[in-house]
């Protein structure tokens, strides 16, 4: 009986990380404005172990690619509404400027 409930709970628990990583793939993470700024910090980075960058606005959600060579799953977009914002961080998003400023063909992707 005690084998049958610890099969039964690693069964659970593998089905548990397998659908999350599933999950998070296809549809990112959401955060708050402040998260998301948070998130973003002051540039866009990139190293051989990570990498952020913004990707862009679209159906009013803001959105930032991220790589980590230590984190599964790997690629992790994450995102915010647009109205959940700050009204300068909005503006700056839609005109592409200051922290916001998308330089290559990485806009988004969703």
């Amino acid at each position: 009986m005690k084998k049958w409930l610890i099969l039964a709970g690693c069964t659970l628990a593998v089905g548990s990380l397998v659908s999350s990583y599933f999950y998070v793939r296809a549809n990112g993470i959401r955060l708050s404005g402040v998260a998301f700024i948070k998130k973003a910090g002051s540039k866009d980075s990139c190293g051989s172990m990570h990498s952020i960058s913004f990707a862009g606005i679209r159906n009013g959600k803001a959105y930032l690619d991220t790589w980590d060579m230590n984190r599964i799953p790997r690629t992790i977009i994450y995102w915010t509404n647009v109205h959940d914002l700050p009204e300068g961080v909005r503006e700056e998003m839609e005109h592409e400027s200051g922290r916001w400023r998308i330089d290559g063909p990485e806009r988004v992707a969703h």
